[in-house]
């Protein structure tokens, strides 16, 4: 398995030699010590965060302070954190198209419509987003086609359109990187959420962002997602349990596309 991990690593490193690296040394540079430990005991990792915390989790990349800041100024009632490790099998990882595929996998925006997360509100199986995909730009918003990509490039921006059961509907934002220490979505609303015409959520307060990063013979998914919003109904307990399960829906549905990439 050290093997695959060093193709990993090399291919997200564009063909530098390297020493071969271990899960959990890689592990320990991203996430610290005492959490990668924790990660690799208990297979996953969860942490919450409101107005008055930030986020324990974020792994040490570049735009990290970016991240945090970014939270910051949302000022989240809700915030979660999730990290758990994507081991692919030896002949994936060997696939020199491997990284290309990781990042075809995250810009195949429309695939997000139909996936489904324990919702703790309602207290069974929920479909999450009804309606996802790419748009033109914000004040069109024509539907376009997820677009596929035979060279990554550094920064790319889009626009997509989704319909979500339980906030809504609203255009946002995504914006991904892909540089040598792995590839990140990050996806921000860039229009308000209405419930019964009110306006509950501003343009810039609802986030979710998605790092993944090579760690050895895996590699480490990381998940944050947060939103402010009035507690409606005072279910702030209910979708703090549900927002961990839409990033464990979002991680389902990044390995359901690699397999079938």
């Amino acid at each position: 398995m050290r093997a695959i991990g060093l193709t990993i690593l090399t291919l997200l490193l564009g063909g530098a030699s390297l020493a071969a690296d271990t899960a959990q040394s890689s592990l320990e540079r991203l996430l610290g010590p005492e959490n990668a430990g924790r990660l690799l005991a208990r297979g996953e990792l969860r942490s919450e965060f409101s107005a008055d915390g930030a986020p324990l989790l974020l792994p040490n990349m570049p735009g990290r302070e970016r991240v945090s800041e970014d939270v910051e100024a949302v000022g989240p009632t809700v915030g979660v954190e999730y990290a758990l490790l994507y081991a692919p099998s030896a002949s994936a990882a060997e696939d020199p198209g491997f990284v290309r595929r990781m990042y075809n996998t995250l810009r195949a925006f429309s695939t997000l419509a139909g996936i489904e997360y324990y919702s703790a509100s309602r207290g069974k199986t929920h479909t999450l987003f009804r309606e996802a995909y790419v748009i033109d730009s914000p004040q069109e918003r024509n539907r376009i086609d997820d677009p596929r990509f035979l060279e990554i490039p550094e920064h790319s921006e889009a626009y997509g359109y989704l319909n979500e059961s339980s906030l809504g509907r609203y255009v946002a934002r995504v914006l991904y990187t892909h540089d040598r220490t792995g590839i990140t979505m990050s996806i921000t609303n860039v229009t308000s959420v209405k419930y019964l015409l009110i306006p509950v959520v501003s343009p810039g307060e609802i986030r979710t962002f998605i790092a993944l990063l090579p760690a050895g013979d895996a590699v480490l998914f990381y998940g944050l997602a947060c939103v402010k919003t009035t507690n409606l109904f005072n279910l702030a307990e209910t979708r703090t349990a549900s927002f961990y399960n839409r990033l464990a829906a979002l991680y389902d549905w990044f390995c359901a596309n690699m397999e079938d990439s």
